[in-house]
């Protein structure tokens, strides 16, 4: 899934159409799979899970994976991605001594 990382106020009505749009068909992906991504755009206000209102702070949140979310800002997720390989690797040189959930196995 790749997110383009904008100024929102700078886009026409049109292009906030087709962002939404985009956002709108990569989120149902992401559930179809029992994930979700959610993209809080910095200095967009929210409202918080007790109501109040909440302003983003430009960070991506993968629900999902465990009880609480996995929030980065983009440059840790792009570093994260970018180490993908080598945490594949060291999983499977240590796949003997690691903990393995059985609905993930």
């Amino acid at each position: 899934m790749t997110t383009v990382h904008q100024d929102l106020s700078k886009l026409n009505h049109e292009q906030l159409l087709a962002l939404a749009m985009s956002q709108q068909t990569q989120l149902q992906a992401s559930q179809n799979k029992g994930t979700v991504i959610k993209v809080y755009g910095k200095g967009v206000t929210r409202k918080g899970p007790d109501g109040k209102p909440v302003v983003g702070k430009g960070n991506v949140a993968v629900y999902g994976l465990q009880r609480m979310p996995v929030t980065l800002y983009p440059p840790q997720w792009l570093r994260l991605l970018d180490m993908a390989d080598d945490i594949r690797a060291t999983i499977e040189a240590n796949k003997a001594i690691l903990s393995w959930d059985k609905n993930d196995a």
